[in-house]
């Protein structure tokens, strides 16, 4: 008898009552939900300090300021001690576009060198990238691009550098309207 009592307790049989999980308690769901409201605030700031913050160039970290252009108007980007202007005239089209493109240091126009434009479409799937055709501009400090871009949309332009005055890049969001 002894033994088929011990036989019992080790076996497991059909009738027996699986155990309940713990309930959680309610200080357990605020810290829970507490925790995931730090870790996306988290996620969002880094976000936004990475935005902000990332203008890697040619030669290292650029300090750059400035503001992108929608549809038209002038764009102008701080590089180092140069201040780059871009004019979008009529706005950006799906077809042959001339941005005039001027580099001052303080309030003379300076030669820069080689200038590259581009612009890069990020979608699902591909990645679209038009160059620019830059030239002198006939004066000192001023060039002229010229670009077709392939489609209508949300583009980022990227502009280089290199010469006599160093090397730089800036990059910042344009539309390309219909």
């Amino acid at each position: 008898m002894f033994n088929k009592q011990r036989k019992e307790r080790n076996m497991p049989n059909d009738e027996t009552v699986p155990r309940q999980p713990r309930p959680v308690s309610k200080a357990q769901n605020i810290f829970a939900i507490l925790l995931a409201v730090i870790f996306l605030g988290v996620v969002i700031c880094g976000g936004i300090y990475m935005r902000k913050h990332s203008s890697q160039g040619a030669a290292g970290a650029m300090m750059q300021t400035g503001t992108g252009a929608t549809t038209s108007g002038k764009v102008v980007q701080k590089v180092n001690d140069l201040t780059i202007t871009l004019e979008m005239r009529g706005g950006l089209r799906p077809a042959e576009n001339e941005i005039p493109i001027e580099f001052r240091k303080g309030s003379q126009p300076v030669d820069v060198g080689n200038v590259k434009l581009s612009f890069d479409m990020n979608m699902p799937g591909m990645t679209m990238h038009d160059a620019a055709t830059v030239s002198p501009a006939g004066s000192p400090g001023k060039y002229r691009a010229k670009i077709k871009p392939e489609m209508a949309g949300d583009w980022v332009a990227t502009l280089d550098y290199s010469g006599p005055q160093g090397q730089g890049r800036t990059s910042f969001p344009l539309s390309v309207k219909q």
